[in-house]
């Protein structure tokens, strides 16, 4: 399900070809999915539709590999932090009955490739979550996002 990235970013050169870059960004993630129901006969009895929204502050900390002025590869690690959670059912909030199931810390691993041109970066990557979002971890339940995003440089 899509969500919203915004944040600010700090980078070092740590070479004519690597740099490394560290933000601190607002993160929504989630999912969106809808189950058909069936009674004992299976007959369709309808469908229940669910959506889950976390919302994260995320710390990544990325090295960027310029393969020309132009173009680059990252590659890097994350941690975010849940700043709060909405879980519906058919538009009934459950977030409340849901809160402490809900892990507080999803880390993780991000690659991406960029393109530059002047002050203005347009991003793509992939975030695989390594932290289970389950709280208990009776579940193996992780993040995975695709990223695309834009980005301003002063």
């Amino acid at each position: 399900r899509p969500g919203i990235r915004i944040g600010a970013a700090a980078s070092t050169d740590l070479s004519d070809q690597i740099k490394l870059t560290s933000a601190a960004v607002y993160s929504v993630k989630g999912f969106a999915f809808e189950i058909e129901t069936t009674d004992n006969f299976g007959n369709s009895t309808g469908s229940i539709d669910a959506n889950q929204s976390l919302n994260y502050l995320e710390i990544p900390v990325d090295l960027s590999f310029n393969i020309t002025d132009q173009f680059a590869l990252t590659a890097g690690l994350y941690t975010g932090f849940l700043l709060g959670q909405t879980y519906t059912i058919d538009g009934e909030d459950f977030s409340d009955i849901v809160e402490d199931e809900i892990s507080k810390i999803d880390t993780g691993l991000g690659i991406g490739a960029k393109i530059i041109i002047e002050s203005i970066s347009l991003n793509a990557g992939y975030q695989l979550g390594v932290t289970p979002l389950d709280a208990d971890q009776d579940l193996d339940i992780k993040t995975s996002n695709i990223v695309i995003g834009m980005s301003y440089s002063f």
